[in-house]
């Protein structure tokens, strides 16, 4: 087993608005973040039924992207190209 480690929270507040980093967020089951798009059903993508609430995303993934692909993002960047 490994151990793991959140390092940035991001939520956005309304469908297409620039994610905001936030240093905590209640997680509901089946709904997703509290205060996030989804969660108060205006993401571009909900559906009505429980999918995705949470996406996470390894920060080693983020550096691999960069180190192999000169790709840069920073850790709200990936949750806007959803």
């Amino acid at each position: 087993m490994w151990d793991g480690k959140v390092e940035s929270i991001f939520i956005g507040k309304e469908a297409k608005a620039p994610m905001e980093a936030v240093a905590a967020a209640k997680a509901i089951p089946g709904r997703g973040l509290e205060g996030d798009r989804y969660f108060l059903e205006q993401g571009t993508f909900f559906k009505p039924e429980p999918d995705f609430e949470l996406t996470l995303i390894e920060a080693e993934a983020l550096e691999a992207m960069n180190d192999e692909y000169k790709i840069e993002l920073s850790p709200s960047d990936p949750a806007v190209m959803w």
